[in-house]
């Protein structure tokens, strides 16, 4: 930690190796440029982008979860600068997640039994939220991580249904689902 720490308070280029499983060939070493570190959920994350030289170099901005990694070292002699267009708030999303901004959105609908919980609440910066007659509350929020917005559904437990887009509805199905059969 105070490898990543000091890389990105000084910034400082940052080394490792991309975790792989043992059967697998060792990947090659990263050179990356860490912009930010995130704490989300207890999980530590790294915003920034690849040196320049690699493949993919300073093409976009990534997000690196900390078990990613392996072997971190801290250069000592190479530093960077912080691009003047990058903000933090961009990637880190509440309680969905910390991903690259999207353009895709999922939207759930709430029981009216939660109506004024949910109305009162902002879960992102983006949300959209419409109520119909009856009392539920539909919320339109960015699909930036799709495990972190099947998590967020499934905390509302039959309190939520995601309405769109369908594959994400399936997959929570198919969640809903599997946990059912450990109960039969």
């Amino acid at each position: 930690l105070d490898e990543l720490f000091r890389a990105v308070a000084d910034l400082r280029v940052l080394r490792y190796r991309p975790r792989a499983r043992p059967s697998d060939p060792r990947p090659d070493r990263v050179a990356f440029h860490p912009y930010a570190m995130v704490v989300h959920r207890g999980a530590i994350v790294l915003i920034g982008a690849r040196a320049a030289g690699g493949a993919k170099a300073g093409l976009e901005i990534e997000v690196v979860p900390l078990e990613a990694m392996t072997e971190i070292r801290t250069s000592e002699t190479e530093h960077f600068e912080l691009p003047a267009t990058f903000d933090v708030s961009h990637y880190v999303h509440g309680e969905l997640g910390v991903a690259r901004p999207a353009r895709a959105r999922f939207i759930v609908e709430f029981d009216a039994r939660a109506a004024d919980e949910i109305k009162g609440r902002r879960f992102h910066p983006q949300q959209r939220v419409a109520t119909s007659p009856d009392g539920r509350v539909r919320v339109s929020l960015p699909l930036v991580d799709t495990r972190a917005a099947i998590a967020f559904v499934l905390s509302w437990g039959d309190l939520a249904r995601v309405v769109e887009p369908p594959e994400l509805a399936s997959e929570i199905s198919l969640v809903l689902d599997r946990a059912a059969a450990r109960y039969t």
